[in-house]
């Protein structure tokens, strides 16, 4: 048999991994097969063994795939604005965007995997944490250059935020309810006159 070029290993491997966001997203992890999975990506099953270990892993692929493109797109934004009032906007819009442009993928994450007993020990919650790592340091930038208050945990401020967009993006992600990007913008509000210094 002769060996493929390896543009086509490449090749065969999206279109695995692209046929895998659409079934898993769309039947859920549980109900979602290999050989659904297989007939997306137009090809035989025992191919997808080639390429990836089990279901399992093809979910941390494409999760995978979609925190690394979140995250550059998060240190993009933050790297263009100046002051940390910018950059905090700067993240919520971003994180925001994710939930309205990637529902599905949030909505995998959520229910499938933030729940799963090993989810600590997996490859998402190191990316996870790399994700929302970025506003951590934006908040102890933001301490180190006396523009918020120096008592506020960061850490806090972290789960407060992105918490709280999880919590205003819900119904978007469960109910297929139009999200409103202008409540970030209250949370933004909300935050920014509890954390930062009263102007002089």
């Amino acid at each position: 048999m002769p060996r493929i070029s390896a543009q086509r290993q490449q090749d065969r491997y999206d279109a695995i991994l692209e046929a895998a966001r659409k079934t898993l997203t769309t039947k859920g992890y549980e109900a979602a097969s290999m050989g659904e999975i297989a007939e997306e990506a137009g090809i035989s099953e025992g191919l997808i063994y080639l390429y990836f270990k089990n279901k399992r892993d093809l979910l941390t692929a494409v999760l995978t795939q979609f925190y690394l493109r979140v995250t550059t797109g998060l240190e993009e934004a933050i790297g263009k604005r100046r002051g940390f009032r910018a950059k905090l906007r700067a993240v919520i819009d971003k994180h925001v965007e994710a939930f309205a442009s990637d529902t599905d993928l949030c909505r995998l994450f959520l229910t499938e995997v933030r729940v799963a007993s090993d989810y600590r020990k997996s490859t998402i919650y190191e990316l996870n944490k790399r994700y929302t790592s970025l506003l951590l340091r934006v908040v102890q930038d933001g301490i180190a250059e006396g523009v918020v208050r120096s008592d506020i945990e960061p850490r806090m401020l972290r789960d407060l935020l992105f918490g709280g967009i999880e919590h205003l993006a819900w119904r978007h992600i469960h109910d297929g309810k139009a999200l409103r990007l202008s409540g970030a913008g209250r949370i933004a509000d909300v935050l920014l006159d509890g954390v930062c210094r009263p102007k002089k």
